[in-house]
Order: structure tokens, then C-alpha cells, then sequence
């Protein structure tokens, strides 16, 4: 493969029920997969990877969540590897649960030792071209 590869990373928020007059047509309705947070920025981030293969890529990104807004146990992650050129084909996904992957839960709020964590790496034995 060649062209810059990037990661894109996503939470959303599923079963909301829509309520209010913002909502027009879907009033009462139940939108899934609502994005609240981008992470890693709306542009994504470019990852390279070095030799020796396999390498292991680390990213880390902010976010901020409004409790009262976004129910947390309805939060997901979703985190995509995608060429940055050409066809732009999808070449690796993922959906998790937010309070699985950060270890943090409602009634609390707190950080606990651990934290999400997505490997990314050439399927072996080939490698990107630079």
C-alpha cells in the first residue's frame, strides 16, 4: 500500500430519544449512533509505522462529555483505520463500549487504573510502502 494511512476515532451516543422542537421530523424518534466526541480531531491523525514489523502505533486524543447530556452507558467508541488517498478503503475498524474501554463509570466518574487502548499494525508480512 502506499499513500498516508490515517485513524479516525469517533464516540457516540445510541437510545436517545429525541425530544424538543430541535429535532423536526425525528421528534420522538430514536437516532442511533450520534457522534458527541472526535478524539483524534475531525481530520484524523496520519500514523506511520517503523521496522522492525510489526510495530505498535500509540495515539492519544482529548475529549470532553457533558454528563447531564450524554448518558454514558450508551456511549461507544468507534475507531477506523483509513488510506488518506485513492479509494480511501477502510482497512481496519472498531466498536466498543466507552465504560469498557476507560474503566470509568457513571456513578462515579472516576479514573481507574487502565485505559482503551487500539492496536494498529501492517498485516505481517507486508508493510506499507513509504
Amino acid at each position: 500500500m502506499s499513500g498516508q494511512i490515517k485513524v479516525w476515532s469517533v464516540i457516540i451516543q445510541e437510545h436517545l430519544i429525541a425530544s424538543g422542537s430541535g429535532w423536526g421530523g425525528y421528534t420522538g424518534m430514536e437516532p442511533m449512533w450520534l457522534p458527541v466526541a472526535r478524539p483524534l480531531g475531525t481530520a484524523g491523525r496520519v500514523i506511520t509505522f517503523e521496522e522492525p514489523y510489526p510495530c505498535t502505533v500509540n495515539l492519544m486524543g482529548t475529549y470532553t462529555l457533558k454528563p447531564p447530556l450524554h448518558i454514558f452507558d450508551n456511549l461507544r467508541v468507534v475507531t477506523w483505520v483509513q488510506s488518506a488517498t485513492g479509494t480511501r478503503e477502510v482497512l481496519n475498524a472498531d466498536y466498543m463500549d466507552l465504560p469498557d474501554s476507560t474503566d470509568v463509570y457513571e456513578d462515579t466518574f472516576v479514573r481507574l487504573p487502565g485505559s482503551a487502548a487500539l492496536h494498529v499494525a501492517p498485516t505481517p508480512p507486508t508493510a506499507p510502502s513509504r
